[in-house]
């Protein structure tokens, strides 16, 4: 359904016997344009088989959005908590790829992300990234939690 208009998922799902269930927006030029499909809070694929009269879920675009972002840190997180973070700021999963064998997705931890939290300047400085709304971030995951390095980053206490 991505890329269909609201009105033309809509009559689609019913045509297949599917039902219109939430509808979230998200910052994007095409207004009410299905961005992503999801069937129980998951990212659904075309071909995905699903249960006949399962509701499906549309996040569609809200016509705005362009601000630069300070790429958000989604190390440690599971890729679940990564996608209601990325949601509230408008932001996208892209790939997800697992770096071990990970049995659930969504409890895996995030291990690595591109774009970088950081960018290391010649000087040896740390700059943050800037991301815009609607792009889309990599995620590296793993059924193991990653080992944060507390001493060399800053606290904000």
């Amino acid at each position: 359904l991505v890329g269909f208009s609201i009105r033309s998922a809509e009559m689609y799902l019913s045509s297949m016997g599917l039902k219109l269930g939430d509808m979230y927006y998200r910052p994007d030029i095409a207004r009410n344009a299905v961005i992503e499909q999801q069937f129980n809070n998951e990212i659904i694929k075309p071909g995905t088989k699903i249960p006949l009269g399962s509701t499906i879920s549309l996040v569609l675009g809200s016509g705005e959005g362009s601000g630069d972002l300070v790429v958000p840190d989604l190390t440690g997180l599971t890729l679940s908590q990564a996608r209601n973070q990325l949601m509230t700021l408008g932001l996208n999963i892209s790939s997800v790829v697992p770096m071990d064998a990970v049995k659930d997705t969504s409890n895996a931890f995030i291990v690595r992300q591109n774009p970088e939290v950081y960018s290391q300047q010649p000087t040896g400085e740390k700059v943050n990234n800037k991301i815009k709304q609607g792009q889309m971030i990599d995620v590296y995951i793993s059924a193991t939690a990653p080992v944060k390095d507390t001493i060399s980053s800053h606290t904000n206490n």
